[in-house]
């Protein structure tokens, strides 16, 4: 999807919203959304004011399409990534191994960030109908990815997926993940620290995978 326009953007402003995208982005990296000038991206992007109007609204409009477009790629990337271990996994401890690594890395800089990003989309997204589309698109795309992880998983004999709707687990797990952002705004680093135990642990217990002897092997 890099550096293709959004699905929910209008369709007969593809390319131009593609290179608005581009710029904004750049712009975002560069001096974070306080700071972001819509000038700058303007002439970057050699787009109109009006043309961006059009399409995106207002200058808010053009940050949180931008922020959702780097957050789907980023999102994405992680669930094919899982899907692909899953393939690999050799032993229900190893997966247990990998589920809290994932969740440790949950809890680094660069993940808080794109948690914060998550939430004020999904926020914008209430009164934007066209981010909302976008976001609602991604998260049955990665859903069902995740279905297929377990698919896997289950069909090697890895875990004991219990006889419920997959796609609502996925959506469960997604939405552990993404309620770390309760951690974030608590703001401890012991109650971080053991957050991603404490959901490891959970989560092995649900699919039936014993964290014990993972944890005497290393």
């Amino acid at each position: 999807m890099a550096g293709g326009a959004l699905p929910g953007v209008r369709v007969d402003g593809k390319e131009t919203a593609s290179r608005v995208l581009k710029a904004a982005r750049a712009e975002l990296n560069r001096h974070g959304a306080v700071d972001f000038s819509l000038d700058r991206v303007i002439a970057a992007s050699n787009v109109s004011r009006s043309s961006i109007y059009h399409l995106f609204g207002n200058r808010a409009g053009v940050i949180a399409h931008a922020e959702a477009q780097a957050i789907v790629e980023d999102v994405s990337d992680g669930a094919y990534l899982l899907r692909n271990l899953a393939e690999r996994v050799e032993s229900p401890e190893q997966l247990a191994f990998l589920i809290e690594q994932w969740l440790k890395d949950a809890m680094t800089p660069s993940r808080v960030k794109q948690r914060a990003r998550r939430i004020a989309n999904i926020a914008v997204s209430n009164s934007d109908e066209e981010l909302r589309k976008v976001l609602h698109d991604h998260l049955h795309k990665v859903s069902g990815v995740w279905v297929e992880t377990y698919e896997i998983l289950r069909h090697r004999g890895i875990v004991n997926v219990p006889q419920v709707d997959l796609r609502a687990l996925a959506l469960a797990v997604q939405g552990v993940y993404l309620g770390g952002i309760l951690v974030d705004l608590y703001d401890d680093d012991e109650v971080a620290a053991h957050w991603s135990g404490v959901v490891a642990e959970l989560l092995a217990r649900f699919f039936g995978v014993s964290r014990t002897e993972m944890t005497d092997g290393h």
